[in-house]
Order: structure tokens, then C-alpha cells, then sequence
């Protein structure tokens, strides 16, 4: 048996194009023709909506996507400000130890002093040097020199270290901090 092909209907362009060349169309086949371009176009633009639809879902899928990568990297600032307290406690800590450090060596030196040592005179494990080769004044116990260390060097030490431990440049805290203490390998503690 053969295969019958089937000829599609004529578009609505052709019978458009006939009806001007002066031939015949009926009513049914220019209906039919016309029905065929109008859900051909409806089809088309369906296509052009769900392409944009699918854009759109897609657009948004990777905002998300970058929406949870940033969250996921971004930390917990609530946590900053928990350690930023820690470290404000501590660097008041430091601060204070040397404040009373310095008091503490200029009174013992006044009393040393008073009683009538001289510098670099031990007496009963207590002696006092005057600043001098990049050493603050201090007074001596026992062997043990005690200096008007200031706080700073041990702030920006820390502050190096930090920055070292991190992987960023001393430059990072700019423009409200300049680092300028040595990142030094950190202590361990004995106890």
C-alpha cells in the first residue's frame, strides 16, 4: 500500500497572496489559514515567555547562589563584635598593666632614692637604672629588670601578628589603623 503524504494547508500568506492575484478563496480555508497563523503566533510568543520565564528563574537561582555564598563567607558579625570586646578588654588589660608598671617604677625608684641608693646600687636584691642604649628607666628585684614598658610595642605586636595569622598585609586595617609592630611568632604559655 502507498504511502499517502498529506499537503498542508496553504498559509494564510499564500491565500492572502491569491485572493490579490484574483483567484478564489473560500471563507473556510481563509478561516482555517487565518486560525493556523494565530496559534502559530500564539505559539511563538508562549515560546519567547517561558524562554524569558526560564531566564528569570535562572537569573534568580544564581542570585541565590550568590546570596548563600556570601552569607556562608561573611561570618557572623554579632561574633565580631563579641571577639572586638574580647580584644577591647584585653588591650584595656595591657594598657592598665603598663600604666601602673610606669607608676610602680617611679615610685620605687623615689623610694630607692630616698633611701639613699644610688643608681646601679643593689641593696637587699633592689636596685634602679635611668633609661639609657634603648632600655626605659627600671628598677631591679631580685635580678628581675621591671621597665615603664609602654603598651604600644605589645598592641601593635599583636595587632602584626594578627594580620600575619590571617594571610593579610599590615596595609588591611588602613585608613583607621597603621600597624606598625613586627609579627612575632606567638608565646606558648606554661603553666
Amino acid at each position: 500500500m502507498p504511502k499517502t503524504t498529506q499537503k498542508a494547508p496553504p498559509s494564510l500568506a499564500e491565500l492572502r497572496q491569491r485572493i490579490l492575484d484574483g483567484h478564489d478563496v473560500t471563507p473556510a480555508e481563509y478561516a482555517q489559514a487565518r486560525t493556523i497563523a494565530e496559534l502559530d503566533e500564539l505559539q511563538a510568543l508562549a515560546e519567547v515567555q517561558a524562554a524569558a520565564r526560564q531566564a528569570e528563574a535562572d537569573r534568580v537561582a544564581h542570585v541565590e547562589q550568590v546570596k548563600a555564598e556570601i552569607l556562608s563567607q561573611a561570618g557572623d558579625t554579632d561574633a565580631d563584635q563579641a571577639d572586638a570586646d574580647l580584644i577591647r578588654d584585653a588591650a584595656a588589660r595591657i594598657i592598665t598593666r603598663a600604666k601602673n608598671r610606669y607608676a610602680a617604677v617611679n615610685h620605687g625608684i623615689a623610694s630607692l632614692r630616698r633611701l639613699g641608693l644610688t643608681e646601679g646600687e643593689e641593696y637587699a636584691g633592689a636596685t634602679w637604672k635611668n633609661a639609657s642604649m634603648g632600655l626605659s628607666d627600671a628598677v631591679i628585684i631580685d635580678g628581675r629588670r621591671i621597665g615603664q614598658t609602654p603598651a604600644g610595642p605589645a598592641l601593635a605586636d599583636a595587632l602584626a601578628g594578627a594580620l600575619a595569622d590571617a594571610g593579610v598585609q599590615r596595609g588591611y586595617l588602613a585608613p583607621l589603623i597603621h600597624v606598625h609592630g613586627n609579627a612575632q611568632p606567638r608565646q606558648k604559655v606554661t603553666q
